[in-house]
């Protein structure tokens, strides 16, 4: 099969979830929790500047202070702090992102 630009989008080796934390009703707690739940079998990173470790693994403050390549970032954060975010996931090379975020409707144009 030929390899596509999409297959690190579609069949990430490595997630970061920008937003993962632990309580339990967030969204980036779910996401996370679900990745590591569900058997992927690459590296998830947790990045949250509220956090230390996260399920005994090291979270990142930021996407920069991940020293490996990252397929996939989902941003699971406030509306407010997507283009930021946008923005240093295209600093560090990452093309494809997911973002699960509400609260767009409410910024105006």
């Amino acid at each position: 099969m030929q390899s596509s630009q999409l297959d690190p989008m579609f069949n990430p080796r490595s997630v970061a979830v920008l937003g993962a934390s632990e309580a339990s009703t967030g969204v980036g707690a779910r996401v996370y929790a679900n990745l590591e739940a569900g058997g992927f079998d690459g590296p998830i990173y947790p990045v949250n500047p509220k956090y230390d470790t996260l399920s005994g693994q090291t979270c990142f403050a930021r996407i920069a202070d991940i020293e490996a390549p990252v397929d996939l970032a989902v941003v699971a954060t406030p509306a407010a702090t997507v283009p930021e975010i946008i923005g240093q996931c295209a600093d560090a090379g990452i093309h494809n992102v997911i973002v699960l975020s509400a609260g767009f409707g409410e910024g105006g144009e």
